[in-house]
């Protein structure tokens, strides 16, 4: 594969390939995916047969697929090498994100508010839990190379934060009558979620200008207070306690 690469091309195999891909022609499908997510390996797998008139091979996907991913691996090594050459790693980013939010200029007055972020669910991303699909569940190792990621053992240490009289009784009481018609603002015991989902969604903060802060997912439940409390914990940290930040059951969630 060295030799390979001081060519131009990957091998779909470290050792003896048989096969090998231009590197131009896998970043080129890199960022097409990019922008057409549901452009899989196995559709531009089809496109090249079609292009080289051969019939279909299960074995030459999995050797496209198999490059690729080695592509990747290799990307984010050089990737990492080059941000931490440049001492811009994960800390330096998480305070970068958005220079008009998060610049501090020397010599003028501080603001009343730092920045101006929000936080929300987002239900629509569900994950099916591997007991209710057909056939041998595969297991999936992988993890998020994100330093945006909650991890659900930073989530899970907010758990027990929530008092008893969060409930409807107390929240009845709230000012803001929208807290008793909200779903999302009720009592954590009623926020469960279906047994056949294993990953509810994510719960995600981003700044007034769209970019993505941090986010978790929301494992086997609806939206409970750990999520937005741990989301606090970790911009807090970060940011600082001067921070504005919105959420649609704030109300509620004050009362935590």
């Amino acid at each position: 594969n060295q030799t390979l690469l001081r060519h131009g091309y990957l091998g779909s195999s470290p050792e003896s390939p048989a096969i090998a891909f231009p590197i131009e022609f896998l970043e080129q499908f890199r960022q097409i995916h990019r922008v057409c997510p549901r452009y899989s390996v196995d559709a531009l797998s089809k496109t090249l047969n079609n292009l080289h008139k051969i019939p279909r091979k299960k074995y030459l996907r999995d050797q496209l697929s198999d490059a690729y991913d080695g592509y990747l691996a290799i990307m984010r090594e050089v990737e990492a090498r080059v941000q931490k050459a440049l001492h811009q790693e994960d800390d330096w980013h998480m305070k970068n994100i958005c220079p008009p939010c998060f610049y501090k200029t020397v010599g003028e007055p501080p603001l009343k508010y730092s920045a101006l972020a929000a936080m929300d669910v987002n239900n629509s991303l569900k994950l099916v839990d591997v007991s209710f699909q057909s056939g041998t569940p595969r297991t999936d190792d992988q993890k998020s190379t994100s330093f945006r990621w909650l991890t659900p053992q930073q989530v899970d240490c907010f758990k027990d934060e929530v008092l008893e009289g969060t409930e409807a009784d107390e929240l009845a009481k709230c000012v803001n009558t929208c807290v008793e018609r909200w779903r999302a603002a009720g009592p954590e015991a009623c926020k469960k979620m279906f047994a056949l989902f294993a990953i509810a969604g994510i719960f995600i903060s981003v700044c007034r200008h769209g970019h993505v802060l941090v986010m978790c997912d929301m494992i086997r439940s609806g939206e409970l207070m750990k999520y937005p409390l741990s989301m606090c914990d970790h911009l807090m940290e970060t940011y600082g306690a001067d921070l504005a930040l919105g959420y649609d059951i704030w109300c509620a969630f004050v009362k935590t």
